[in-house]
């Protein structure tokens, strides 16, 4: 079962998922709950002086739960999965296929 947590924005890498919706002091949403984090992503979200961010966690996070090795691997071959896709991220094809692999992979850990 999965839950979230807030972390300083140093922790954050790229493949995290956010739990909520960020927004910037005007309540603008920068970036949108569900979002995979990228380097970009990251990059923004510093610039708008956001110290913390909530993102959604395993108990395999845990580093006292046996397991943790599959989730490292798991968070690897997601940040593999944005590396491929990161030159033509916009592109409405690319951003779909992206998604199914996304799915396919987070489904086979299961």
């Amino acid at each position: 079962m999965g839950g979230s947590k807030m972390i300083p924005i140093e922790q954050a890498v790229q493949g995290m998922i956010l739990s909520c919706n960020i927004t910037d002091r005007h309540d603008n949403i920068l970036l949108p709950g569900n979002a995979i984090l990228t380097p970009a992503m990251i990059a923004s979200i510093r610039r708008h002086d956001i110290a913390e961010i909530s993102v959604a966690v395993d108990f395999e996070d845990d580093q006292s739960v046996p397991g943790l090795d599959q989730k490292l691997k798991l968070e690897e071959k997601l940040q593999r999965v944005n590396q491929l896709f990161m030159l033509h991220e916009n592109e409405s094809a690319n951003l779909q296929f992206k998604q199914y692999l996304i799915n396919f992979i987070r489904k086979a850990k299961q």
